[in-house]
């Protein structure tokens, strides 16, 4: 038990043994999922979140109801980033598993694996993932997981850093729209732009090109040519 409990405080951050709710300080996310038939999309997105998203590996437990993956973090993330991360995994990963069925949630509400259900004989507990399709119908253990199995299954994990979601930030935030507003330019402080132009078009290229104009201005007018390109004859 020493060994994990030792593991469970160094990847979140819990003062406290297995089978105890947690205080408010831990360091974890946890994706609940509460049937366990929906399997195939856990384990769909388990992978993604190491193959396509390049983020530690999750632990996954089994809580008598259904799934739970545990990514373990370096820092509590903000509200912002879990609601940012939330709509990503439900995006590419979990659009076949309606909303009401799954949700994100800190660790320190949660009950800490392995634990007994009740006076039934149902623990829950971490399991290995190649194993999960084991528990698509009932999401328990029989017995009671021993300790040092369970230590090694969270001794090859690694908590989730700053960075990485600095960088699924920037990687997977929607593209800002560009602005084509241009600023007000005045021909007579310009003569290269003095005009007449036939084409609105030709203006722009006018104000892009003219050296005098202010470098904000040229980039308005770039981007609205960018934004803006000529019909097709």
């Amino acid at each position: 038990m020493e060994r994990l409990t030792a593991e469970l405080q160094r990847l979140y951050g819990l003062p406290h043994a297995p089978g105890q709710t947690g205080n408010g300080h831990g360091r974890a996310l946890v994706i609940v999922f509460e049937r366990p038939a929906d399997w195939p999309s856990i384990a769909a997105l388990s992978q993604g979140l190491e193959d396509d998203l390049g983020l530690p590996a999750p632990a996954l437990s089994v809580d008598g109801q259904g799934f739970r993956l545990w990514l373990a973090l370096d820092a509590p993330l903000a509200d912002a980033d879990k609601a940012a991360f939330r709509d990503l995994l439900r995006e590419r990963y979990l659009q076949s598993v309606p909303e009401a069925h799954w949700h994100l949630a800190d660790e320190p509400i949660l009950p800490l694996p392995p634990q007994q259900l009740g006076e039934a004989e149902r623990w829950t507990a971490f399991i290995d993932p190649g194993m999960g399709a084991l528990f698509a119908e009932d999401a328990w253990l029989d017995l009671p997981p021993g300790a040092d199995r369970q230590a090694d299954l969270l001794v090859p994990l690694r908590p989730l850093k700053p960075a990485d979601m600095a960088r699924l930030r920037r990687e997977f935030s929607p593209p800002a729209k560009p602005n084509s507003r241009i600023v007000a330019v005045n021909p007579q402080n310009s003569p290269e732009i003095a005009g007449p132009f036939n084409d609105p078009r030709d203006f722009l290229r006018a104000v892009m090109n003219d050296p005098g104009v202010d470098l904000a201005q040229r980039i308005a007018a770039a981007t609205a040519l960018l934004t803006n390109p000529a019909p097709k004859n």
